[in-house]
């Protein structure tokens, strides 16, 4: 047994090493410097092979590249991870690196830190030397990015799914796939495994470990062959062997993924020297597993016999089909309780061939073909009516509504009967289960950047254990959730995260004025309220990035930009009444003031016209009014901001029409007692995107208006006459209808 006695040369050498900055890092990030210790002095009994050593730092040196910033102050991702850089400095480090990243990737930060506590008890250290629990989590939470991008669970996932084809002694996954999580052993029994695996790697004597059972199984074979680097065999039912790594007369460890009995047995020359009984890793634990889309592919994991290039082709225009007409229906959804006017499409609609394209680069990402959006044609809707280079496929997708049963008819009734190897012949019920759940990811995740940044899916989905069932909907078929179509978009954080319970409608996650949000190593940003553009969105709702929130050092778990009264608004009057192109705020500017407090950031934006201070934005009610915004449709004009004067526009109607245009996040006053039946107001901002964002805060500041348009490639006459038809539609109502109209071409594609 190991001294755990304090070393206190070796802690004042630690002190010494890591050197006044250092140990500021180190306070910032909350991790004491006896914790780091005490974790260096426990690693001797979770050693780590040479090559996985090296992969470690091969990872990192490509980690600190990675990182973006927020408003030019705030970084967002791994880059700067002064613990992970300092444990790399020495092998023992290295060794606590690789403990943890055989389990924190896979398991709840609850379950972790019972773990790593149950790990110091059965190694015998003194309780004065145990890190406590607050130290724990704030060690995994440092920890989170480097573990998750070291690869160790998509191994895990390789072998949990042979290994489960060898336990149902099946050659091909033709069954309903059993769940990941199966993969790993209880949070009891790791430690006692760890222990095992370290005697083996020490003992003098020929060592063997039996693994029987297919509980766990995978873990212990990823981490026997890629951390230890010890030959691993797997033995069958009926007694084959199957090398993982290495032949059977070689292997340190041997599964018997078959087994009845779940047990760990320890054998030294030959002898049973120790076991332990394995329990399932139960369900509350059973969180933040997610797979790199890049490292292990999803079509590859769960067809891996689809390999004629005709049949993926014909599947990959499929899959296509259903998503890109999946992304139209979920833009209608989260634009479903908001004005509808002729002539205008809701923002989500009008950028849906944006969100499309975006749709079929993630479909390339999980390994189907790669196609452009001109491969496929539409109708006016944005509706896709099948591939152009295929009309077969074409008339057969649009024949029926899509189901499971038409995509099956579609299948067989192709080339594919005379190839009865083939999975689009021999199970088409999983091939269409398996399109499905790929179409319902790469439609949800087209709303956000995954395509660029986070490339990483939950492991329930990419393993297939349950099938999608969309929770935008509740029974009735009504929306349940707020405006925000953040509120609604949760689905797509579960599907590539597993980090949060985001199904449950009493947890409150993003609160109202949220810019940004670090959800245990995965970053949201509230992309349409920190762009400060309308056109550089493109229908991304979140971005994502794995990694903190840091801010001069300091990690952060939200950003928030709370809306602050004080500051007038500004007007820029055009005196001779007159719409016309122009500039009208050539030095507009933006500004970030942030602030600190706890594990919050507070910001603060505001706009500059020159060096004098116009107003304080609220970033949040602009996100949610470019969502609800309406996009005019062309109309085949040449593009005008030139119109008559105002009186031109009441066109003899009984009931006076204000064009009280000319102001900049400033209304006209009109009067209280005799309200016309419609009021315009027309924000010349033109080609200026600050501008054009922050006009979208203008309803949100005077409470007074129905629909926030975007006039884009439509000419000024035509907008304004489609905002009068929609007011006259509802004429029977006793309140003022106001719209505001935002000039100028925004760069939102209808």
């Amino acid at each position: 047994m190991a001294s755990w006695q304090v070393d206190i040369p070796g802690l004042s050498q630690l002190v010494l090493g890591a050197g006044a900055h250092g140990l500021k890092q180190l306070a910032l990030s909350g991790v004491d410097i006896h914790t780091l210790a005490c974790m260096l002095m426990v690693s001797e009994l979770t050693p780590a092979s040479q090559g996985f050593r090296i992969t470690l730092n091969t990872l990192r040196e490509k980690q600190r590249n990675e990182r973006q910033w927020l408003f030019n102050l705030v970084e967002i991702g791994a880059g700067s991870s002064f613990l992970v850089d300092h444990l790399l400095k020495t092998r023992a480090g290295e060794n606590v690196l690789a403990l943890m990243a055989s389990i924190v990737p896979f398991i709840s930060p609850d379950a972790c830190i019972a773990t790593l506590s149950i790990l110091f008890d059965t190694a015998g250290v003194p309780l004065d030397h145990t890190p406590g629990v607050s130290q724990f989590y704030k060690l995994r939470s440092a920890l989170v990015p480097f573990t998750r991008v070291v690869g160790f669970q998509e191994r895990v996932l390789q072998y949990h799914s042979l290994l489960e084809r060898i336990a149902s002694q099946q050659t091909t996954p033709d069954t309903a796939p059993t769940s990941p999580y199966d993969a790993i052993p209880g949070k009891h029994d790791l430690p006692r495994i760890l222990q095992l695996c370290h005697r083996i790697a020490t003992s003098e004597k020929v060592a063997v470990l039996v693994y029987k059972g297919f509980q766990g199984s995978g873990w212990v074979a990823a981490y026997a062959s890629s951390i230890l680097g010890f030959p691993v065999c797997a033995v069958d039912n009926s007694g084959v062997q199957i090398p993982l790594n290495d032949h059977y007369g070689k292997a340190k460890v041997i599964l018997e993924p078959a087994a009845q009995e779940c047990a760990c047995e320890l054998r030294l020359e030959g002898d049973l020297s120790d076991v332990i009984s394995v329990e399932s890793l139960d369900q509350p634990s059973r969180r933040g597993w997610s797979v790199n889309c890049l490292k292990l592919g999803f079509l590859a994991h769960n067809l891996p016999d689809l390999t004629n290039p005709t049949h993926i082709s014909i599947v990959s225009d499929i899959v296509a089909f259903i998503a890109l007409n999946q992304v139209v229906k979920y833009a209608n959804w989260l634009n479903r309780s908001y004005t509808r006017m002729p002539g205008f499409r809701p923002y989500l609609v009008a950028v849906s061939p944006q969100i499309q394209q975006r749709s079929l680069d993630i479909l390339s990402l999980l390994g189907f073909q790669k196609n452009q959006r001109s491969h496929y044609s539409f109708d006016a809707q944005f509706r896709c009516k099948g591939p152009l280079s295929d009309q077969y496929l074409a008339n057969e997708l649009k024949r029926n509504r899509i189901n499971k049963e038409r995509l099956i008819s579609v299948l067989k009734r192709r080339d594919f009967a005379s190839e009865r190897d083939s999975p689009l012949y021999r199970t088409p019920e999983r091939v269409c289960e398996i399109l499905e759940r790929a179409s319902a990811f790469a439609s949800l995740l087209a709303f956000t950047d995954w395509d660029s940044s986070l490339r990483t899916m939950a492991a329930p989905w990419f393993h297939g254990h349950f099938r999608y069932t969309p929770i935008m909907l509740d029974v009735t078929g009504s929306l349940r959730m707020g405006n925000d179509p953040t509120e609604k978009l949760r689905d797509a954080l579960n599907a590539c995260t597993d980090v949060a319970d985001m199904r449950s409608p009493s947890q409150e996650i993003f609160l109202p004025d949220w810019i940004a949000i670090n959800l245990d190593g995965v970053v949201v940003l509230r992309t349409l309220s920190t762009c400060l553009s309308i056109n550089t969105a493109q229908g991304r709702v979140f971005s994502l990035f794995p990694g903190h929130i840091s801010f001069e050092g300091q990690h952060r778990n939200i950003v928030r930009m709370p809306f602050e009264e004080g500051v007038s608004s500004y007007s820029f009057e055009n005196p001779d009444q007159h719409v016309r192109p122009m500039d009208v705020v050539p030095l507009l500017r933006s500004r970030i003031l942030f602030s600190g407090y706890g594990e919050t950031l507070w910001a603060r934006c505001e706009i500059l016209n020159g060096q004098d201070l116009l107003t304080i934005a609220d970033s949040a009610s602009i996100s949610t009014a470019i969502s609800q915004m309406l996009v005019a449709v062309p109309c085949g004009h040449p593009y005008s901001t030139t119109y008559h004067r105002t009186e031109t526009l009441r066109e003899g109607k009984p009931n006076p029409i204000m064009l009280a245009g000319f102001h900049l996040f400033k209304p006209s006053p009109f009067d209280p007692e005799n309200p016309p039946r419609t009021t315009i107001y027309y924000q010349q901002v033109d080609e200026n995107n600050l501008a054009q964002w922050l006009a979208c805060e203008w309803h949100k500041r005077y409470n007074a208006t129905e629909n926030l348009v975007s006039q884009e490639e439509a000419c000024l006459e035509c907008v304004v006459k489609r905002v009068l038809k929609g007011a006259d539609k509802n004429s029977h109502l006793k309140f003022s209808r106001v719209s505001c109209i935002i000039g100028g071409r925004t760069g939102v594609s209808v």
